[in-house]
């Protein structure tokens, strides 16, 4: 089961209390920025302790992918104000389609964001890989 399904399968009581109570949001943007942070810190790691031994052309890559990082986590935040605002606010349709759409955005919004850092993270290692071999 996807992590999607499951957070689509949450009662009403756990989905009144994500949206409307501000401990439970306040948890999972203290694990979310601590796993920012992880990532973050890492590829700025791997660009100091590598700068001089890799080409100038990965040199490039690595400065982008490292300032995708930061982006990537200020338009999460973005979108998940946007989206509790719409929730507050209401959009007008009816309750079980209004919930399952905030629940969809709400699911993919904090996979794509975890698995972004990931791949960049692991996109640098890579990168790191084949300079050492050659």
């Amino acid at each position: 089961m996807s992590l999607g399904e499951k957070f689509l399968q949450w009662d009403e009581r756990n989905y009144v209390d994500y949206f409307r109570k501000p401990i439970y949001r306040s948890i999972w943007f203290g694990f979310g920025t601590a796993f920012f942070a992880l990532a973050f810190g890492h590829q700025l790691w791997m660009l100091s302790k590598h700068w001089t031994a890799i080409p100038s052309a990965m040199q490039i890559t690595f400065l982008c992918a490292t300032l995708c990082t930061p982006l990537v986590w200020v338009r999460a935040i973005r979108q998940h104000r946007l989206l509790r605002q719409m929730v507050l606010r209401g959009l007008g349709l009816a309750a079980e389609a209004e919930r399952q759409l905030f629940k969809e955005i709400a699911s993919s919004s904090v996979f794509f964001v975890w698995m972004g850092y990931v791949v960049i993270n692991l996109v640098m290692e890579v990168m790191l890989h084949l300079v050492w071999r050659n």
